[in-house]
């Protein structure tokens, strides 16, 4: 494969993309995953929806998502977690 790459996957049911799911996934030269992204919905995302991000930096791991149920209940996280290659 050539110096980085992106895995991309795409699910859907129902009518008109009622239900699915979808994930990307991005690689470097040396195959090592650089960032990541989940989506999953139900009733085109006006019953269920939820996404979730890593991404990975020089200082850690960023993870950043959302959910929301029947528009009316979720919220939004963000996490850091720091990666120490000098222990």
């Amino acid at each position: 494969m050539p110096p980085g790459y992106t895995l991309q996957q795409f699910d859907a049911n129902g009518p008109v993309f009622f239900a699915g799911a979808s994930e990307r996934r991005v690689f470097d030269e040396r195959f090592e995953p650089v960032e990541g992204e989940t989506r999953d919905w139900f009733g085109w995302g006006l019953l269920y929806w939820d996404r979730s991000q890593t991404i990975e930096t020089t200082h850690g791991r960023r993870h950043d998502g959302a959910d929301r149920v029947l528009l009316l209940f979720g919220g939004d996280s963000t996490h850091y977690f720091e990666t120490r290659t000098d222990r």
